[in-house]
């Protein structure tokens, strides 16, 4: 199926307890995933924090019991109740100014992310846009160091590419590439990949002309428009066969 690589996060529930019930009542732990390499356990309230947990087996096991990807309705469910036993809203606020306090003391060598609200800066990842210029006073922003930037960059291109996704003569194209940051230029793709947009009949991949066969797995995977299928056909080299 194609959703999940629509979607802004892939989401999994983790339980203690092989006996639970649904997800949104009895998860112990909520992680999302954008790409290979990026898994972030849900602390509360904004907050997200680096914890590889599924992909490494010997962390999983020492801590859950069980894990199963979840739907992003259930996603919001679990995130409500880590709410609600965590910070209340003036906490929010003041770790949010501690943040942009921090981060104004040291040069923006990479700009500036840009945010909604200032509590959104709690999640680094739910930036905008990236601006060279220093926004208004009132806008919510946090300066960046320059090694901040490219990968900041190449998760709104995905994040919106992901958004907008409309298939293609009756196809959903994705481009795949070993490196976030690559996503940035859609010629850098090493793979191009389709799925009917039905999600009923098996991945393809491009080759000399159209197969059976390929799929996101663990690649970063960045939908495709209209006018940038030419483009990454042209780019791919010949895919191996198995």
């Amino acid at each position: 199926m194609f959703q999940p690589y629509l979607a802004d996060y892939r989401y999994h529930a983790l339980f203690r307890n092989m006996s639970h019930g649904p997800a949104g009542e009895s998860a112990d732990a909520l992680v999302r995933s954008s790409g290979p390499f990026d898994e972030q356990q849900y602390l509360g309230h904004h907050r997200w924090e680096w914890t590889g947990v599924l992909e490494d087996a010997s962390r999983f096991k020492g801590r859950y019991d069980d894990s199963y990807e979840v739907t992003g309705a259930e996603a919001d469910q679990i995130r409500q109740r880590v709410d609600a036993r965590r910070q209340t809203a003036a906490d929010l606020e003041q770790e949010a100014s501690s943040i942009r306090a921090t981060r104004e003391a040291q040069p923006a060598t990479g700009g500036f992310a840009l945010y909604r609200t200032t509590i959104d800066m709690i999640d680094f990842k739910s930036a905008l846009a990236v601006t060279d210029e220093p926004p208004p006073a009132h806008t919510p922003a946090l300066r960046l160091a320059l090694y901040e930037r490219p990968e900041l960059e190449a998760w709104i291109v995905l994040r919106t590419a992901r958004r907008r996704a409309e298939p293609v003569d009756g196809h959903y194209y994705f481009a795949l590439f070993d490196r976030l940051t690559d996503v940035l230029d859609p010629g850098r793709a090493h793979t191009l990949i389709r799925c009917p947009d039905t999600g009923r009949v098996p991945w393809e991949i491009y080759r000399e002309g159209w197969e059976e066969g390929g799929h996101p797995a663990h690649h970063h995977t960045l939908p495709l428009g209209r006018a940038d299928i030419g483009l990454v056909r042209a780019a791919v080299r010949p895919a191996p066969r198995p």
